[in-house]
């Protein structure tokens, strides 16, 4: 009787672990802060992973912009806006710092909103979208 009350305990509380991993609202959120942190990184195998297949050549193309400078994202924090079925608009906060010859250069992240859409069952930075 004991084990068993130890056991159904036990799965009760791993349940309750597994709902905090956060909810399906904040996962388009954290897709594009995987998107930035791939830019910054010069990471161009991990933003594939998180691009659309209509993305990923401008993708790229934003990953060659910071290649040969040091960038890093500061206070960084992505969270969906508006969801539309498979497509959501996400807001950023925060920054890029880019730094070339001793020189930094910031992009702020609100001027602009991030299309995530559902694609292969995950979600995916798209392109960008209205403010």
């Amino acid at each position: 009787m004991k084990k068993t009350f130890w056991l159904f305990a036990l799965l009760i509380v791993l349940a309750a672990l597994a709902g905090c991993g956060g909810s399906a609202a904040d996962q388009p959120g954290a897709t594009v802060e995987t998107y930035l942190q791939a830019i910054t990184a010069g990471d161009q195998d991990r933003m594939a992973t998180v691009s659309c297949a209509a993305w990923e050549e401008t993708a790229r193309g934003e990953v060659a912009a910071f290649l040969g400078v040091k960038a890093s994202l500061v206070d960084v924090d992505c969270t969906a806006r508006s969801t539309g079925g498979d497509e959501t608009v996400v807001d950023c906060k925060g920054k890029i710092v880019a730094s070339y010859n001793g020189e930094d250069s910031d992009f702020p992240l609100d001027g602009r909103a991030y299309r995530v859409i559902r694609e292969d069952g995950e979600w995916r930075m798209c392109g960008y979208g209205e403010k």
